[in-house]
């Protein structure tokens, strides 16, 4: 019982890792698109 208590907790980590995980990669992803806009802006002034 306790073994599968501990099992359930390590693999609740483990998701909540990766979901952090794949929550940071969204927003550096984002940061690019900005980023790739604010580009696209400064070139058509110009």
């Amino acid at each position: 019982e306790g073994e599968k208590k501990m099992k359930e907790a390590q693999d609740e980590e483990k998701r909540k890792e990766a979901e952090k995980e794949a929550a940071e990669k969204e927003e550096a992803a984002e940061d690019e698109d900005e980023d790739e806009e604010e580009d696209n802006t400064v070139e058509e002034k110009e």
